[in-house]
């Protein structure tokens, strides 16, 4: 893998983890092969995430190297973009809209969280081969190119069972006190992290 790779850490991943539509997300076969499925976890690190036109080569990549090199368990979950209709400002004037593809590698088949939260330790201090310097930014490089990885609950896991898992956490349900509770959200989210 080389030049530069544009990264994030799927902000769209975790809010289907917190509860939004799994549905434009896809663990496909056809598209890698480590497909993440509602069996899996429940509790998970999210590894790294991509997106870009390889985002989907450079995650089973990662994916391999971390199944071949460490004998962790990993999968790769893919959001391919939906075709939309271009925006159309008061003018008429026609917009155009760039989407990507996101993927993400997502390892282990964790019970607990706090399982998940230790093998997340031990997954940061990696240095996969096929990450680059020029793929992560100068900062992220000196601390390790998966300094970033997090606990996730299966994205694919049924809503139910997602619930019932975020509400262990006592510092979820903090958060989530009051009228402006995300449990208590209709629709769909997206969680921004900083």
């Amino acid at each position: 893998m080389s030049g530069t790779l544009m990264q994030s850490l799927l902000v769209p991943l975790l809010a289907v983890a917190l509860g939004a539509d799994p549905v434009q997300f896809r663990a496909d076969p056809s598209v890698t092969p480590y497909p993440l499925s509602s069996g899996n976890g429940p509790w998970m690190v999210l590894v790294m995430g991509f997106h870009g036109p390889e985002a989907v080569e450079y995650a089973n990549t990662l994916a391999t190297e971390l199944r071949r090199d460490h004998n962790i368990r990993t999968y790769v979950i893919v959001r391919i973009p939906e075709s939309s209709h271009a925006p159309v400002d008061a003018n008429g004037v026609v917009g155009k809209v760039r989407q990507y593809r996101q993927s993400a590698v997502l390892a282990g088949d964790f019970s607990t969280m706090d399982e998940a939260k230790k093998f997340c330790e031990r997954v940061r201090r990696i240095r996969p081969k096929c990450i680059t310097r020029e793929m992560v930014p100068p900062m992220r490089w000196q601390r390790g190119p998966l300094c970033r990885a997090f606990v996730v609950y299966n994205p694919l896991a049924p809503k139910d069972r997602q619930r019932k898992g975020v509400v262990d956490d006592p510092f979820i349900l903090k958060l989530n006190k009051g009228p402006y509770s995300l449990f208590n959200c209709p629709g769909t989210y997206t969680l921004l992290v900083l």
